[in-house]
């Protein structure tokens, strides 16, 4: 267990559409919840690819990655788009 006090301490539900779809990775539906939390603290998602990396321990494709498998599924939009 990682009990390193720099890393957040949110709260989110995933709905079972995201928690249930076979076509997203596990890291992607993990993403959604910190993405998902992170926009219930400050009503939107402030974060950058590399605090995901960094916090996940993971590289930039695999962010890259879940977060284009989030947007193509509908479950996550840029304000922009």
């Amino acid at each position: 267990m990682n009990t390193n006090n720099n890393k957040p301490n949110n709260f989110s539900v995933v709905p079972a559409a995201v928690l249930l779809n076979d076509t997203i990775t596990d890291k992607a539906k993990i993403l959604y919840s910190e993405i998902s939390a992170l926009c219930n603290k400050k009503g939107c998602c402030w974060a950058t690819n590399d605090y995901f990396e960094k916090l996940y321990e993971c590289s930039k494709i695999t962010v890259i990655r879940a977060i284009n498998a989030l947007k193509e599924n509908v479950y996550i939009k840029y304000p922009k788009e």
